[in-house]
């Protein structure tokens, strides 16, 4: 997929996608797309072969990597780090860093992560002055508590960005508490 601006913004998407951003070529340096179609072709069997090469040599190498982190896409990260031989530890590192970088972009413009995150710090900063909290440093309760809570003195239109009822924040909750867990 491509677009302008994040259009894959499911931090589920997000840890399973490559995400790549590229910069406006300058004017000096465009060119019409039938050219770039030309040069394509002609490139294209050394590109073909290339290819084919490192999928060779990811065949016969993969069961050797070692893979420094618990992807979620193993067996992809596991091949392409075989595919690229001695650069595959460096493929792993910009791999996890990318995947990173997405997830913690896409869940800091989350309207929900951040009236939680304000809420928890308000809670937790209140429990430790004696407040609403008393001892804990911890918030409990049901999805229908915590929303009224969330809810508690934004606008209508804040209010209107959140999930509408407790089942809907609940599977909210749920498919942010990955990223947010691996993000802190």
């Amino acid at each position: 997929m491509n677009g302008i601006g994040n259009i894959i913004t499911r931090p589920d998407l997000l840890d399973r996608s490559i995400y790549i951003t590229l910069h406006p070529i300058p004017p000096d340096r465009r060119s019409p797309e039938d050219k770039l179609i030309e040069e394509f072709e002609e490139k294209r069997p050394k590109i073909l072969g290339a290819l084919l090469d490192a999928a060779v040599i990811a065949l016969q190498n993969q069961k050797a990597i070692d893979l420094n982190d618990p992807y979620r896409m193993a067996g992809f990260v596991k091949f392409a780090a075989a595919g690229l031989g001695s650069e595959g530890d460096k493929f792993q590192a910009a791999y996890k860093d990318n995947r990173d970088s997405a997830v913690k972009e896409a869940i800091a413009d989350d309207v929900l992560v951040n009236r939680l995150t304000e809420f928890i710090r308000n809670y937790c900063y209140n429990a430790k002055i004696g407040g609403i909290g008393g001892e804990e440093e911890y918030w409990e309760g049901t999805a229908t508590t915590l929303l009224m809570q969330l809810n508690h003195s934004l606008s209508d239109s804040q209010a209107a960005q959140l999930p509408k009822n407790a089942q809907a924040l609940s599977g909210k909750l749920r498919e942010l508490a990955p990223p947010c867990e691996r993000s802190e």
